[in-house]
């Protein structure tokens, strides 16, 4: 009963939130809103994770904080074709890292891999832990997260890890496509 009551005031906390779970002391609750849109493409999605311990909420990190958190324990870690540690990294292993360890979901190697999971989004569609992805050559592609406010977090091969924006000229000009996992 505690918990319901919990769950119900946290709901009027977070006015138009729906799709809580029923959790109980220890485990966690997710609340999703889903923001529609008139188009085949799916609604973009807010999600806010909320522990529940001793019978108290505790608001978890939302996806913009997991992505610039891994940022703050990335950050200019050097650029190293088929890296996937502190050591070097690339694009396809820094997504695949930071979706594992912050969203429990294993992706594939490669980028050209990756952007055929989940599913394609409009880049106006764009929401915190989509994926972007460009061909920055004939058969090389590049992925990076999106963060927000036209940022994504990437590894660049002169600056390693790294936030750019998709207005730049490169980027802009090499975007390819977004996907929803």
């Amino acid at each position: 009963m505690r918990l319901s009551l919990v769950i119900v005031i946290l709901l009027l906390i977070l006015p138009g939130l729906t799709g809580c779970y029923k959790a109980t002391v220890g485990q966690y609750a997710r609340i999703t809103k889903n923001v529609s849109k008139k188009s085949p493409e799916p609604p973009a999605r807010i999600i806010i994770d909320v522990a529940v311990t001793d019978g108290f909420p505790e608001l978890l990190e939302t996806t913009t904080d997991k992505v610039y958190s891994q940022y703050q324990e990335w950050k200019g870690i050097r650029y190293m074709r088929g890296g996937m540690s502190k050591q070097g990294i690339d694009c396809s292993g820094l997504t695949c890292i930071i979706y594992l360890e912050k969203f429990g979901i294993i992706l594939p190697r490669t980028a050209r891999e990756q952007a055929g999971e989940g599913v394609q989004i409009k880049r106006s569609e764009l929401a915190s832990g989509d994926l972007v992805f460009f061909k920055t050559g004939k058969r090389s592609y590049h992925v990076g997260i999106y963060i927000e406010d036209g940022k994504f977090l990437h590894v660049s091969t002169s600056s390693g890890v790294m936030i750019s924006t998709l207005n730049e000229k490169y980027w802009k000009g090499h975007y390819w496509q977004s996907r929803r996992i």
